[in-house]
């Protein structure tokens, strides 16, 4: 049995461009960055998205927790705090703090994620109004990140008129 080597036009075995690419530095050197970019720049380009999304969804759930703290203001009792000096919320409150929070959350909502107002507060030293809120965004990151949970805390100045 003879064994037949393939030639090219000219008459040269076909392999020996491939023994001439694989001797050639400039191969190697075109392997090295081609294996840089798959690994090293690929992953910081995913990252640096990634990063952004969370920047994203952490101002959101802030600018949700500000206006549940407005609402919060809104709702004070004031009939309680001029008889008796002391600050309370309507019993509304709670419920408006999370419609305002709710309201401002757009970018989250549009990905079905909800940001529950998780707590109010008066602080009567200060006058302020507090609010926590919470949001589950782990529905913007690929499956294999664990859980992604943002929490912020807003707070609105109680002013008088």
């Amino acid at each position: 049995m003879t064994h037949r080597i393939e030639t090219d036009w000219r008459g040269r075995c076909a392999a020996r461009p491939l023994l001439r690419l694989a001797r050639d530095k400039a191969a190697y050197s075109m392997t090295f960055w081609a294996v840089f970019i798959a690994l090293v720049v690929g992953p910081l380009f995913a990252l640096s998205t990634e990063v952004g999304r969370y920047a994203r969804a952490a101002s959101e759930v802030q600018k949700a927790a500000d206006a549940a703290a407005l609402a919060g203001v809104r709702e004070v009792d004031i009939a309680l705090w001029r008889e008796e000096g002391e600050f309370g919320f309507l019993p509304s409150a709670y419920g408006l703090a999370q419609e305002y929070a709710s309201r401002n959350a757009s970018y989250l909502g549009q990905y079905g994620i909800g940001v529950s107002v998780t707590g109010i507060w008066i602080d009567q030293e200060l006058q302020v109004v507090g609010a926590r809120c919470r949001a589950n965004v782990s529905r913007l990151f690929p499956a294999f990140v664990p859980q992604v949970v943002i929490e912020r805390q807003g707070t609105a100045q109680i002013a008088w008129r």
